[in-house]
Formats: C-alpha cells, structure tokens, sequence
C-alpha cells in the first residue's frame, strides 16, 4: 500500500515576520517548522502503515503455517503409499 501525505514547511510561530517596502515578505533568518495539522497527518499514516505491516506479517505466518501442515500431508501420504507398495 502506498500513501502520500502532503506536507508544508512554514514559519515558526514565533517567528517575527517582516515586510520590505514592496510589501514582499523578509525571509531571512527565519526558521521553518511542519505545518502542525500535517505532523498529525504523517503521523496517522505512519500508524496506518504499521498496522498493514502487522496484518501482513500475520498473514504471512498463517501461510507459513498452513504450507507446513499440507507438507506433512504430503509426506504422510507418500509413506503410506510406500508402505503399501512393499
């Protein structure tokens, strides 16, 4: 599964902002932080994915699980058989 989460880099909310004579802001020595909201939402997404990652894993042990056990079927089987050609 793939998901994307929009992210945004803006001032920090201490930041003093300034404006120049053409109105245009002053991005000099200001430093940047993640946008609040979209922290929660990287977070949610990192959540969601280690909750597939665990669902899969257990998937993949039932898998497992169920291969052995047809495995030994098979061997079972296959004795049985070669007990009864001798």
């Amino acid at each position: 599964m793939k998901i994307l989460v929009c992210m945004k880099q803006v001032p920090q909310k201490d930041a003093p902002l300034k404006l120049n004579e053409t109105a245009a802001w002053i991005r000099e020595d200001v430093s940047y932080e993640v946008n609040e909201p979209d922290a929660f939402a990287l977070e949610e997404a990192l959540r969601h994915l280690e909750t597939e990652l665990a669902d899969a894993r257990q998937r993949l042990a039932e898998a497992r699980r169920q291969s052995y056990r047809a495995e030994s079927r098979q061997q079972r089987a296959a004795q049985k058989l070669s007990r009864l050609r001798e």
